[in-house]
């Protein structure tokens, strides 16, 4: 993994960070060596046992209880109950407000309401099984319900809680020490059950508040908070007060180049500013003399989005998943993470995992949490990776076409050639200069884009990776993870050289930019604008 520095932009490898296994003696087969068990990194051995938890805890909604017992009905409310907030604190602004932003004009129960057609758009995914110790540790899958709606999403997560409830609180009948302490040991199955969100807007965030279990609503602010606000964080935390808790999460934001009828607009308004959620850019300025027919007719844009995980749980039995990614600048039904494409699959007759990318069975599932978040990181940097190459490919085309265009303005704008009027240039020279501002703007953007992600993954992968490389013969510990972390920092490193590359064409556009000015003062100066406003309006 490659060091970031802001001034120095790029710094050697630091040698301890995580080897890829090539031998027996290889450090990632036996990371004991560089940390004991008892490491504050270590994964706590209490999490590979069964213990007693209350069955309100998973099977009733953590909202339930401030929407019946207080009367909440708004977001803004129930979130604060989750949260533990008031209004007026910091907290609320900081977290809950940008969640506000985008989840307005709502109360919880428009979700359900069946005259409202807004939570009908198809934005949903559940894998929804059980997985029985008692029976070989094989997973019983239950029959795909396809892809649902906001409403059809809410409606099956409560369902299901109810229907465990039921049969947890059948059980307790003959149980007096469970009716009287209110736990409950849960040998029904450990239902996992993750949920896949698209393109999450407020009724996705109305169904995520009203089904989330206790385990996942402490974490659901933040997790809300980072991906609407495309925060890049990956990280490993454990609950310090109440139910011993566990929360591992990813958010990477990242562009993509898109060619379209028109340019897109996301459709999920910010309240505040009246703005989109997330950006666009128009790149035909770019791309004028670069486009063959297929293309022609096509405009360019850079379209920015966010992915982003979280897995909380008791244990490796009981844990629950949720992965939300932006795909509004996908256009049609078969594109990869629509969930129209899944639905396809499932006519066809496979039950892929959308949260893999659909490269996993949803049959054969991986049911360790450590193991699983990694295997689900890794199709996700590998598609955000192959997006950033998109977009250096393109911008790497589209500024050599800029130096060609230079070369010739500059041809005519030369004192005394032939031909020269530089009255006649002036607009198409000040046209150019728009271009490079532009054209330097977008760089800046996505170079701060890449500098976030590629700090969040050197701090996962110098600290928090010790959490998946426990080496104690038990599930989900280095031998089911080592690959996955290997491929995890191969990814960052190509990353790291993405970087390096668009900081190289940041570079000629500087140039470009000075010899535009150098071009000025040689030019009769009431030719062009004066270059103090040129500036002024950077």
């Amino acid at each position: 993994m490659l060091n970031i520095d802001a001034n120095k932009n790029l710094l050697p490898r630091h040698p301890h960070t995580l080897a890829t296994a090539r031998s027996e003696g290889d450090i990632a087969l036996k990371p004991e060596l560089f940390h004991p068990p008892e490491s504050p990194f270590a994964w706590p051995p209490k999490f590979y046992k069964r213990h007693d938890i209350s069955y309100e805890w998973e099977n009733i909604a953590w909202a339930h209880n401030g929407w019946l017992k207080h009367h909440l009905v708004s977001p803004g409310d129930v979130m604060s109950y989750i949260l533990r907030t008031d209004e007026d604190s910091a907290r609320y602004e900081g977290r809950i407000r940008p969640i506000l932003d985008v989840c307005h004009d709502v109360q919880l129960e428009d979700l359900l309401a069946e005259d409202l057609p807004g939570p009908n758009r198809k934005m949903g995914w559940i894998i929804d099984g059980n997985y029985r110790e008692e029976r070989k540790c094989a997973w019983s899958s239950r029959q795909p319900r396809g892809a649902l709606s906001a409403r059809e999403m809410a409606e099956a997560l409560l369902e299901k809680m109810l229907m465990n409830l039921m049969i947890l609180m059948v059980s307790m009948q003959n149980d007096v020490s469970c009716k009287c302490s209110g736990l409950f040991q849960f040998d029904v199955g450990a239902d996992v059950s993750p949920s896949y969100v698209t393109d999450l807007d407020r009724w996705g965030i109305l169904a995520l508040i009203m089904t989330s279990p206790e385990s996942q609503a402490r974490f659901l602010g933040g997790f809300l908070q980072r991906h609407l606000c495309g925060r890049p964080s990956i990280g490993v935390s454990i609950s310090s007060d109440g139910p011993s808790i566990f929360a591992l999460d990813f958010h990477v934001p990242f562009r993509v180049w898109r060619a379209t009828d028109q340019l897109l607009w996301d459709p999920r308004v910010k309240e505040s500013t009246g703005k989109p959620l997330r950006h666009s850019r128009n790149m035909n300025f770019l791309m004028a003399s670069t486009e063959d027919e297929s293309t022609q007719m096509k405009v360019h844009g850079i379209y920015s989005g966010h992915v982003g995980c979280l897995i909380t749980g008791y244990d490796q039995w009981r844990w629950t998943t949720i992965l939300s990614i932006d795909t509004w600048f996908n256009t049609g039904e078969c594109v990869t993470d629509k969930v129209e494409r899944y639905q396809f699959d499932l006519e066809d007759g496979m039950q892929v995992d959308p949260l893999s990318g659909g490269q996993d069975d949803a049959t054969k599932p991986i049911w360790e949490p450590r193991a699983y978040f990694l295997r689900i990181m890794v199709p996700r940097l590998v598609q955000v990776a192959d997006e950033w190459e998109l977009i250096r490919n393109k911008l790497e085309e589209g500024i050599n076409n800029l130096g060609y265009r230079k070369k010739q303005l500059f041809l005519r704008l030369r004192p005394f050639s032939t031909g020269s009027d530089p009255e006649e240039y002036g607009q198409e020279f000040e046209r150019f200069e728009t271009y490079l501002r532009d054209l330097k703007e977008t760089l800046q953007e996505l170079l701060h884009d890449l500098f976030e992600t590629l700090k969040i993954g050197e701090g996962f992968l110098s600290t928090e990776v010790n959490y998946f490389r426990n080496y104690e013969h038990r599930p989900g510990d280095v031998l089911e993870c080592h690959r996955s972390l290997s491929e995890i920092r191969r990814n960052f490193n190509e990353l790291s050289q993405l970087y390096a590359f668009f900081v190289s064409l940041k570079e000629r556009c500087d140039d470009m930019t000075q010899s535009c000015e150098e071009a000025r003062r040689k030019v009769r100066p009431n030719c062009f604008t004066p270059l103090s406003l040129v500036r002024s309006a950077k």
